[in-house]
């Protein structure tokens, strides 16, 4: 088979702070007998399906050995409408947990529902928006560290998980020119992260917060 296409919403995916959404519908007959979805982004992903939040990754990895994830959508799928939505957040610059790298996103897989087979390939039926909510000038906190996310959900103008991707804002994504930056994707090597809730067991103690000093900081963004 042919390897799979990185894709971003440019073909340089060059940027500092860059949030990209993708975006794929799917019309099921019935519910999904089978459905799996491969996919790795550079530098971090969210996976919605319906609106709920499935997986995250990719594991932390060097552009020459990435490894991808592989995720069972069946028991998020349903008859009738479907959407899938990947929030795609690329740093741009260098830090003690990546190397500075491009935006990308890539996927591969299929759904079986209904005696139909769909297609979950990029670029394929797959569409994408940026999201101008994220400043791409946010600081960083150390120089080890990617910079803060900082966001503003008045700029970002587009429904990423709702809506009709066939609105404004959304265009079919663009490969990437130089996809070798990446050595061969290979499969996630440590099991993926979960989300539980650590109740605390008591409060010790509550302090009011020291207002004795006022703090100013102030950022110029340059090249």
């Amino acid at each position: 088979p042919a390897p799979p296409t990185f894709v971003w919403a440019d073909a340089s995916g060059e940027g500092r702070s860059q949030v990209v959404w993708f975006r794929r519908e799917l019309e099921l007959a019935a519910a999904a007998d089978e459905a799996w979805l491969h996919l790795f982004a550079d530098s971090r992903y969210l996976l919605f399906v319906n609106g709920a939040v499935v997986a995250s990754g990719p594991a932390r990895f060097y552009p020459e050995h990435p490894e991808y994830d592989r995720v069972n959508l069946a028991p998020w799928l349903v008859a009738g409408r479907n959407t899938l939505a990947v929030q795609v957040l690329s740093y741009g610059t260098s830090s003690f947990q990546l190397r500075r790298t491009p935006g990308a996103f890539v996927t591969w897989g299929s759904v079986r529902a209904g005696g139909a087979s769909h297609d979950l390939g990029t670029p394929g039926a797959w569409r994408c928006a940026r999201d101008g909510g994220h400043d791409a000038s946010a600081p960083r906190l150390s120089f080890a560290l990617p910079p803060i996310e900082v966001y503003d959900a008045r700029k970002a103008r587009v429904d990423f998980l709702g809506g009709e991707p066939a609105a404004s804002g959304w265009s079919p994504p663009t490969p990437l020119a130089a996809p070798q930056i990446w050595g061969e994707l290979r499969p996630r090597s440590i099991p993926q992260l979960t989300a539980e809730w650590v109740a605390p067991k008591a409060l010790r103690a509550a302090f009011a917060l020291d207002d004795s000093e006022a703090l100013l900081s102030f950022r110029v963004p340059v090249p």
